[in-house]
């Protein structure tokens, strides 16, 4: 599932803690089957799983509030 939002920091904090995600250095890289609008910048926070990482990433402007998710659903 890709999606884009705007979210305020507390919906952001919550997501991130419920989710158990860290931040990890940005590799450049997008999903392969990314869809033309999903394109984060590169200053971007990128957020993964803190463990058993599926493939899933999400990606955080916290200045801005923006957000791109990128979820594998199973």
């Amino acid at each position: 599932m890709f999606l884009e939002l705007k979210a305020p920091p507390p919906w952001r904090q919550e997501f991130i803690r419920l989710n158990h995600l860290i931040e990890v250095k940005p590799d450049g890289t997008l999903p392969r089957d990314a869809p033309i609008w999903f394109r984060p910048p590169k200053y971007y926070k990128v957020l993964i799983y803190h463990s058993e990482n599926q493939g899933s990433v999400y990606y955080e402007n916290p200045k801005t509030e923006h957000m791109f998710l990128y979820d594998i659903q199973f």
